[in-house]
């Protein structure tokens, strides 16, 4: 189907050609067709066409001039605007209405609980191949804190080393990786606790993961610290202990 627009876009060119054309003279279309080519491909095949272009024909007749009743016939690509959806917002978007059922039906803290288990399931396989890039059998916190930031600049997080000492690995990030679609889902931040805290606790022993700033809650920005010395004080809420293997 050929939209009013792309009917007058061809108006308008053909309006400008005979303006300047000796021959035909100062006339005037009076009837205007126009055919989409990409759904006529017995007549043009598939040359020149691609997903987002339709091939328009179009076919004006002449009513006064030199010679009335010509017709000219032209033929120009026009460009389909692409719906607003890539692979990555679409599988942001599966990730969001997820979290979204989970969070109305179990609540959030249930729907934390399970992505907390793909997070440990997916730093374990992480925490594999740091080692294995690195490697040695142990990371040293600071190639721990610079795994963690890595792994998320991968996958288009904005992670940097806010600072980093014996006691704590401190860490802001400035885009999340779902993007927008992690507004109003926390439980996805479970993701990213799980992921820094068992490749912390693995390598060093021991981690609290502690999630001060989130954009999923609405904050500018994350922040998350990553302690690295057990107390007997219990976790707040925005905290999960790790524990791993002995050192």
């Amino acid at each position: 189907m050929i939209f009013t627009s792309q009917v007058e876009k061809c108006r308008n060119i053909l309006k400008r050609i005979l303006a300047f054309n000796s021959i035909l003279g100062p006339s005037v279309p009076t009837i205007l067709t126009a055919r989409n080519f990409a759904n006529d491909q017995h007549q043009v095949g598939n040359e020149g066409l691609t997903n987002d272009t339709q091939k328009v024909h179009a076919k004006v007749v002449m009513n006064a001039g030199p010679k009335p009743g010509i017709e000219i016939l032209m033929e120009f690509d026009v460009t389909i605007p692409e719906p607003g959806l890539d692979k990555d917002n679409f599988m942001r978007s599966v990730i969001r209405e997820l979290a979204g059922i989970l969070e109305e039906t179990v609540g959030e803290q249930e729907a934390s609980a399970y992505v907390n288990h793909v997070g440990l399931l997916i730093g374990r396989a992480l925490n594999q191949a740091y080692r294995a890039a690195c490697g040695t059998e142990r990371l040293d916190p600071a190639q721990v804190a610079s795994a963690l930031v890595h792994l998320k600049k991968r996958i288009d997080g904005g992670f940097s080393i806010e600072s980093i000492d014996d006691e704590a690995i401190t860490l802001v990030n400035s885009a999340c990786p779902f993007g927008d679609k992690v507004i109003g889902r926390p439980s996805l931040c479970r993701m990213t606790a799980n992921v820094f805290g068992h490749i912390a606790a693995e390598n060093l022993g021991y981690a609290r993961v502690g999630i001060e700033e989130a954009i999923a809650r609405g904050d500018a920005r994350c922040r998350v610290v990553v302690n690295l010395k057990e107390t007997k004080d219990e976790p707040q809420r925005n905290e999960t202990d790790f524990f791993g293997a002995s050192i």
